[in-house]
């Protein structure tokens, strides 16, 4: 609903400020998370699927849908540097007029061995990404279809609304990282990504001043053994954009189906916090190279009245695989 004929709705919002922040759990999806992660992994390749359907509390939730693909390449047969190439497919859309985003990213990223061993990496990213978007107007309801004598108008938003119902643009990201992998069950990670370095203009007025802000987010990880079947990943995350604020703490601990510390069949549980907003519980599962993992958002903020609390599910699927006749060579990257 509007109160005029401007394009200040209100359902546009919540996807305007932040494109491509819906995910729940960054760690699941690497390229949001920062560019440098790009082909980092223990074998060849990496599959993801993310499915979300955010606000089942109000009548049409926002439903988000991503997939990724990378790739790692080991600079030649004595190095233990790592390039890495990824390709990123997301698609938006939200509320009764059909808003919808629609983003294709390219990930390059290089993390160089600082040692001889495989067990410090720094490394950085670029990620270049393509957007764009759209809403129905016909859809739209607003204020100035209401006659003086409170009759209806069934006129439709589009015959007052003379521009674009489109956008798009081209922004670019990068990101650096730090990894020191001690073994499978001790490894830490810091990192920091400066996301939309160009500020790319992002309006259905063709107002060159609405420009999507740079976000900064900065994220440290851990893995550490609390006994012979248990690790615990403790995580936090930063992000910053304009005059918004986002951080993120939890943990998950793993644990072991079998009795060998680096099985490829374990259990995650853990829980996060989104400070201000929402709670979260984390299920993952691993069964050799394919991960399943399951999430959902409490709202615990000043909207919880909207959304009488209900967040959104969240499923990804992560497959981790290796090519025959490529180089076997291990190097062991944090898997989650």
């Amino acid at each position: 609903w509007l109160r005029n004929g401007n394009l200040a709705i209100l359902q546009l919002y919540a996807s305007w400020l932040n494109p491509g922040n819906w995910v729940l759990d960054r760690y699941q999806s690497f390229f949001l998370l920062n560019p440098a992660n790009a082909g980092f992994i223990n074998c060849d390749y990496r599959l993801t699927g993310i499915y979300k359907n955010q606000w089942t509390g109000i009548p049409v939730p926002y439903t988000s849908f991503a997939c990724t693909g990378d790739m790692r390449f080991i600079k030649g047969s004595s190095s233990k540097d790592l390039f890495g190439v990824g390709l990123m497919a997301q698609t938006d859309k939200a509320g009764d007029i059909a808003l919808s985003s629609n983003q294709f990213s390219l990930d390059l990223a290089y993390n160089k061995n600082l040692d001889h061993f495989g067990m410090q990496y720094f490394g950085g990213g670029l990620l270049i990404n393509y957007a764009a978007g759209s809403f129905d107007a016909s859809k739209v309801v607003t204020g100035s279809m209401i006659n003086p004598n409170l009759t209806f108008n069934y006129g439709t938003f589009g015959s007052y609304w003379s521009r674009a119902s489109t956008y798009n643009y081209i922004d670019v990201s990068a990101g650096a990282q730090w990894n020191l992998i001690h073994d499978h069950q001790k490894n830490f990670t810091v990192g920091v990504a400066a996301y939309h370095l160009n500020q790319p203009k992002k309006s259905f007025e063709g107002n060159s001043s609405s420009k999507v802000a740079m976000k900064i987010v900065g994220n440290g990880a851990a893995q550490f053994k609390v006994s012979d079947r248990v690790q615990a990943y403790p995580k936090a995350m930063v992000a910053v954009q304009g005059v918004y604020k986002e951080i993120d703490l939890g943990s998950f601990a793993r644990i072991n189906l079998a009795s060998l510390h680096n099985t490829d069949y374990a259990i995650y549980l853990g829980t996060w916090y989104r400070v201000g907003d929402a709670f979260y519980p984390v299920f993952r599962v691993d069964m050799n190279g394919l991960s399943l993992g399951l999430s959902y958002d409490v709202n615990v903020s000043t909207l919880k009245g909207l959304s009488e609390i209900y967040g959104g599910p969240e499923i990804s699927l992560i497959y981790i695989g290796c090519l025959p006749g490529t180089n076997p060579k291990q190097i062991f990257c944090p898997r989650f």
